[in-house]
């Protein structure tokens, strides 16, 4: 029997061709997850499940090794839209669609000019909103002079004529400016109005934000500027002013990067921000400000890491709790409800080493960034641990974004993460576990008395302690430090700060600005700022730039706020920030600066393939701590074992065999180089259990392997080589 094929029409042909139905599905039976699971556990051959395939994270989330549409019964917001309360989908109906996530870069060069050039560059290249950083001098609110401060961290912006060099050729009727302020936000909110004032734009037409956020200054430098009530009534100040003069412009922003880079889990991150934001919402609503008008005077930063979907999970959740607190507070307006969410990616898992590695660390937090649904982001360029960024890495960083949004196609999905049933349910698991966090902060009093109270800096502390361990015990790796290291790798150079030639300029700059200018008029313009702001009133920020144009120096201008400020300055332990690699990294530089770089021989015996597997294990564990490792042809005894091990000169060796052979061939090679040259230090490969203590009074000097702490390891052996 035949049968007839349909033929394709010819080219041209009007009569449409449909391929026959493909049903293959039909053909499959569809497994349910009970005998999905059923299969599992008959190959796990009687071993636990939950132990074995459920991951356990750092957020204390279970994180299952498949989900299904049955996960999703217990998720709340998944009735939600995009642009709809709880906002968990992003806060626009389009997000991304009809107005991608601006592309930020924040300036750090130390010389307003060179700032200057570097944003310019950046607008004529992709970069749609400017980010400004203010050197630590501006930063604390103090004049550079005869301060060690002065061009560290960020941009010398001390005067109004430092911020309109940094601005010079800057539309700021059409470029959002973030201004990373710190102690200084009331002085920094001033010097932007005071420069709008004097290129006679409109205020109203000014957009971005100026970081007021004194707990988190609070929380990272240990010390506040003064009393936290003071600051609360300057932020409350600075939230009015903006309201009715700027009201593009967010005043009072909660900074996640404090707790992300003390080394706190996504959940601690996303619940101590939040409590911040509350806290903030509960002093501004207290001193007088509607309850929807002191949510849009708040903005939030998170730093967002490697962990690409439970980063994507933080976002979300984040929207999704913070709308719930805002309308707790009363706020029944929707777009009161939104988050403002401004992502950089984590400094926190970047490297001194293998620098370049970055580039793909960055990508991948961009990534949940973008799909997270912030509305700004900035990418770090790669070698921003180093030092000062070049125009190359800037570059680089500014292109990781657009490549994202105009390449990879981001900008034409809303909310793309929806519907992944591992998604949505770890984003409810993250907003539920940060939930409970943060009532638990309130039910202490808020996140200030916290603090005081120390308990988010010991849970944060303990996260930290946890995930060292992981690391260090390179269970989670970071690669080009901890795994696959280059041992003698060159790094890019980077120029030191010169911080003669910066005091120098600066003097002289000053000396300039404080010419000519009327000191008894600023004087008295001085005195109404210290009054005003001792009433809290909203006037003071105008005030404050009235001064800034009299040539008024960021230092008085901060003097005059403390002089109005009562009560003691706050005084806690502080959030110490750090990144995930320094133990290597201190490793690395200590066998980089020594006089000879400390060198390890392999002695690889006994069965290939066990050989070859631990000594491909001690090239990573030994490089990783910066040491020279080389490996010996297998020698076929132990007098030729000890023979290559004296000629070769290094103080370290490690025999690399199976753990049946290291009783024999072990002893006999440590007593035969011991007693021809007592200070070389032999370790074994591996950790044979019922041989330790046999080995051991043989003279092993220690074992590494899988469950070896790499540092604890690695430091006692540099140690022990003298290495200083």
């Amino acid at each position: 029997m035949t049968t007839h094929k349909p033929e394709p029409p010819a080219v041209g042909d009007e009569q449409s061709y449909h391929a026959p139905a493909l049903e293959l599905h039909n053909e499959f039976p569809v497994p349910s997850l009970e005998e999905w699971r059923q299969v599992v556990e008959k190959d796990l051959k009687g071993a636990d499940f939950d132990k074995k395939l459920v991951w356990r994270t750092h957020e204390g989330l279970a994180v299952k090794p498949l989900y299904a549409r049955p996960d999703l019964d217990s998720v709340q917001h998944l009735g939600g839209l995009p642009g709809q309360a709880p906002f968990t989908r992003g806060t626009d109906a389009l997000q991304n669609v009809a107005e991608p996530w601006l592309v930020r870069q924040d300036c750090v060069l130390t010389d307003p000019a060179d700032a200057n050039a570097t944003i310019r560059r950046g607008l004529e290249r992709g970069m749609t909103a400017v980010g400004l950083r203010p050197d630590d001098a501006a930063r604390a609110g103090v004049d550079p002079d005869g301060n060690d401060l002065v061009g560290r961290g960020g941009v010398c912006l001390h005067t109004l004529a430092d911020m309109q060099t940094a601005l010079e050729g800057v539309d700021l009727a059409a470029v959002p400016v973030a201004i990373r302020a710190g102690a200084s936000a009331p002085a920094m909110l001033a010097m932007l109005v005071a420069l709008a004032d004097a290129k006679g734009l409109d205020r109203k037409s000014l957009s971005g934000v100026v970081e007021c956020d004194p707990l988190g200054d609070l929380a990272r430098g240990g010390k506040s500027r003064a009393a936290l009530d003071a600051l609360l009534n300057e932020a409350h100040a600075m939230a009015a002013f903006a309201a009715k003069e700027c009201p593009k412009v967010r005043t009072v922003t909660v900074d996640g990067s404090t707790y992300h880079n003390a080394g706190a889990s996504a959940v601690q991150e996303l619940a101590y921000a939040i409590a911040a934001g509350a806290e903030y919402l509960r002093a501004l609503t207290e001193r007088g400000i509607d309850a929807n008008a002191a949510a849009r005077s708040i903005a939030f930063n998170f730093s967002v890491s490697t962990n690409l979907f439970m980063e994507i999970g933080k976002l979300r959740a984040a929207r999704t709790v913070w709308a719930k607190i805002v309308a707790a507070f009363g706020a029944d307006d929707a777009e009161a409800q939104k988050m403002v969410m401004h992502v950089r990616t984590s400094c926190h898992t970047k490297t001194v080493f293998d620098p370049y590695t970055n580039m793909l660390r960055t990508t991948i937090e961009a990534f949940a960034g973008a799909v997270g649904g912030c509305q700004s982001m900035f990418v770090a360029p790669f070698d921003e641990v180093l030092g000062k960024p070049d125009e190359f890495s800037a570059r680089i960083a500014r292109n990781q974004q657009i490549v994202l949004r105009e390449e990879s196609y981001l900008n034409k999905a809303v909310d793309p993460a929806a519907g992944s049933y591992y998604v949505e349910a770890l984003t409810d698991s993250i907003a539920k576990a940060a939930w409970d966090l943060f009532r638990e902060v309130e039910k202490t009093g808020g996140l200030a008395a916290a603090l005081k109270a120390g308990t988010p800096q010991a849970a944060i502390r303990d996260t930290a302690a946890k995930k060292r361990k992981a690391i260090t015990g390179r269970r989670d790796p970071i690669v080009g430090t901890s795994n696959y290291p280059n041992p003698t790798e060159t790094l890019p150079k980077k120029a030191p700060l010169d911080g003669a030639a910066v005091a120098a300029n600066r003097k002289a700059h000053f000396e300039n600005c404080r010419a000519g200018r009327d000191e008894e008029a600023l004087a008295k313009k001085l005195a109404q700022l210290t009054d005003a702001a001792r009433e809290a009133k909203p006037e003071a920020v105008a005030i404050a730039a009235e001064a800034l144009a009299m040539n008024a120096t960021i230092g008085e201008v901060l003097a005059a706020l403390n002089a109005a400020a009562s009560g003691d300055a706050e005084s806690i332990e502080k959030l110490e920030a750090h990144r995930a690699a320094e133990p290597f990294e201190a490793l690395r530089h200590r066998a980089n600066s020594a006089s000879e770089r400390p060198r390890v021989l392999l002695v690889p015996m006994g069965p290939l393939a066990m050989r070859k597997a631990r000594a491909g294990f001690c090239f990573g564990f030994f490089g990783a701590g910066g040491f020279e490792v080389e490996e010996a042809a297998a020698p076929d005894s132990t007098d030729a074992a000890v023979k290559a091990i004296l000629d070769s000169g290094s103080r370290v060796a490690v025999i690399c065999s199976d753990d049946a052979s290291y009783p024999e061939v072990v002893p006999p090679i440590v007593e035969k180089v011991r007693a021809a040259k007592k200070d070389v230090l032999v370790y074994v490969a591996g950790y044979p259990k019922e041989s330790v203590e046999a080995l051991e009074a043989a003279g092993v000097d220690g074992f590494v392997h899988v469950r070896s702490d790499v540092v604890e390891t690695l430091s006692a052996l540099q140690d022990r080589l003298g290495l200083a």
